[in-house]
């Protein structure tokens, strides 16, 4: 089986614990790019961020972005958009809003959200949670303050407002909590809505696209686009949103940090995110191609 196109996730898989591409990731990339294969990142992240770990290592790629709702071109041009409808938009929000979680809405105008104080709240104990900084609770709510500027996050007063902002798309809804017996209510009540694919990049989030808006289906239109099929397509992951992709390509590869579910579907799974994976798996690929 011969390789053409590898795709990528970010966040737990290309990028490392700093949530930057390594110098060995960007190595590997180019590497692979000069074999011929077509690298593509496939990330829950709006185009936005996912632009800046590429543009801080000098990278341009191709981006499936908002677990598939939108694909751009690696000169940041759009190639598909998928967005949710307003009827499901108000069915997500309400029940959101009554089991009492933090929620954004990632739309082509930035990202908005309703309750502050609850945004604040949410966010703070995210980052006490993860314990990535020895900060103290002042130092914590200045990064969450900071997350929400460079963030271009937006406070409404509610849907009414958010739906008068004029041209707006709206991509992708994600909730955030640390009460995982709450996200897995809120879970079982999405789950029963056949329009929308409801997924999970980590640890206390869920994440709302249209049905047809998923890594897997948005990297089979990438590839078809560029005259290659999933059977010659690797992809890497680490969380719940990746499955849709793995479980299509011929080359399912799971991160050392993923769960069980993911590695238990996976051809081979290589190191985690902090020791080099995503590179070790490329690096396996070229040695297996140098090979034939």
């Amino acid at each position: 089986m011969e390789i053409t196109c590898i795709a990528t996730d970010m966040d737990g898989t290309l990028l490392n614990e700093n949530r930057k591409i390594s110098e060995e990731s960007k190595k590997a990339i180019f590497l692979a790019k000069e074999a011929g294969i077509d690298i593509v990142i496939a990330t829950g992240r709006s185009p936005e961020f996912a632009r800046v770990p590429l543009q801080e290592s000098g990278i341009e790629l191709p981006v499936i972005c908002m677990n598939g709702a939108q694909i751009y071109s690696e000169k940041m041009e759009r190639l598909f958009s998928k967005q949710l409808e307003t009827k499901e938009i108000e069915k997500v929000s309400q029940i959101l809003t009554e089991k009492q979680v933090y929620f954004e809405f990632y739309t082509n105008q930035g990202h908005y959200s309703f309750n502050q104080d609850l945004a604040l709240l949410t966010l703070k104990e995210m980052i006490e949670f993860e314990k990535i900084h020895s900060f103290d609770k002042n130092d914590i709510l200045k990064l969450v303050k900071e997350r929400f500027k460079k963030g271009n996050v937006t406070f409404l007063s509610g849907l009414n407002e958010l739906f008068q902002v004029p041209n707006l798309e709206i991509y992708k809804i994600i909730a955030f909590s640390m009460d995982m017996d709450r996200l897995k209510q809120i879970m079982e009540l999405l789950s029963e809505n056949e329009n929308i694919a409801v997924t999970s990049s980590g640890p206390g989030n869920i994440e709302v696209t249209h049905v047809h808006a998923q890594k897997g289906l948005a990297l089979e239109w990438f590839v078809q686009s560029k005259g290659c099929s999933l059977d010659g397509t690797m992809a890497i992951g680490d969380s719940f949103n990746d499955l849709s992709m793995l479980k299509r390509v011929a080359y399912p590869v799971a991160m050392g940090n993923a769960p069980e579910e993911l590695k238990k579907i996976a051809r081979y799974i290589t190191d985690t995110n902090r020791n080099e994976g995503f590179a070790k798996a490329v690096y396996k690929i070229l040695d297996e191609k140098l090979k034939r």
